[in-house]
């Protein structure tokens, strides 16, 4: 017959099919083990970082031997001291997605409000680098008030 399987090519070796109905769930329990350890391991290296972090801190005393950290206080700082408490500002998005997201942090310790419109905005903030590197926060006014 066209189109039709006999018995014969259905059956396979012997034992065939009772061997492949035990391998499947085991394939996909050990699929399963890998996908979970590795979305474990991606989820622990941030854990792995803070802990570090957290161990140099408490054997030296202090995190200004992290230059990253040092940088992060300094732009926090003239973030505070280049716009007054209250203000809305808007974070230029051209220095990149690390930098703007930790502007619009610095700007909740401040007492400041992020908006995405610039016509809402009383300060538009980026960054700027110096001769040296450095990094500088930048506020221009936009007179929206």
């Amino acid at each position: 017959m066209v189109g039709q399987r006999s018995e014969e090519d259905l059956s396979g070796p012997p034992g065939w099919h009772a061997a492949r109905r035990r391998a499947v769930p085991v394939v996909a329990r050990v699929l399963v083990i890998v996908l979970g350890l590795t979305g474990l391991l991606v989820a622990a290296e941030g854990s792995v970082t803070a802990a570090r972090s957290a161990w140099r801190l408490l054997r030296e005393g202090t995190p200004a031997s992290d230059p990253l950290f040092e940088q992060f206080e300094s732009l926090r700082r003239q973030l505070g001291e280049a716009v007054p408490p209250g203000s809305r500002i808007h974070v230029d998005q051209g220095m990149g997605v690390p930098w703007s997201q930790r502007i619009a942090e610095f700007a909740y310790l401040h007492d400041l409000t992020v908006t995405h419109d610039i016509r809402r905005a009383d300060y538009t903030v980026t960054l700027r680098r110096d001769a040296a590197g450095a990094l500088h926060v930048v506020a221009t006014a936009t007179g929206a008030r």
